[in-house]
């Protein structure tokens, strides 16, 4: 299983992994079964709820703004091309910092004739989105020869190595 399907697979493990943190199943060992079909990884930090509002004061009603379609774009499984244009791989992963901001995209390259794939981490700096007929163009501004020589990214190791630009 390689790009997209690897990518639904590992948020199905997600969702199913929240839900039996809030108690959605009954106690059936479902957890275990979800502990044990759970990759290794960093694990998830729930924050804190903010403070309830006091008695005499409602919560505040949203509001509802339109955005053009254009505006918005999926990242996750768009193909990465390289500067001459070539497609080097697919954007899989979007890393973010504590406040939530993108610092790292993770590129799958696949091997030859699509055979064994490597994950790389990438700073955000060095990629450049662009719209092309209605499609989301994902460039990553470094040499990819190069890219494909670098350590391989894993999600469970302390530091990632992150290809950043010279």
């Amino acid at each position: 299983m390689s790009g997209l399907g690897t990518v639904r697979a590992r948020q199905a493990i997600i969702w199913i992994g929240l839900l039996a943190a809030c108690g959605a199943f009954p106690a059936t060992g479902l957890s275990a079964a979800v502990q044990a079909a759970t990759p290794p990884g960093p694990t998830l930090t729930l924050l804190p709820l903010p403070p309830p509002l006091p008695p005499d004061s409602a919560p505040l009603a949203p509001q509802l703004q339109h955005m053009p379609r254009h505006d918005a774009a999926a990242l996750v499984g768009e193909p990465v091309r390289n500067i001459n244009g070539q497609t080097v791989g697919h954007l899989v992963d979007v890393l973010i910092d504590k406040e939530g901001h993108p610092k790292a995209g993770v590129i799958e390259f696949e091997g030859f004739l699509g055979l064994g794939t490597r994950k790389i981490a990438v700073a955000w700096k060095t990629l450049r989105f662009n719209e092309v007929k209605n499609r989301l163009i994902v460039t990553v501004m470094l040499d990819a020869a190069k890219l494909k020589a670098l350590p391989v990214y894993s999600p469970s190791e302390k530091t990632i190595p992150l290809a950043t630009a010279p």
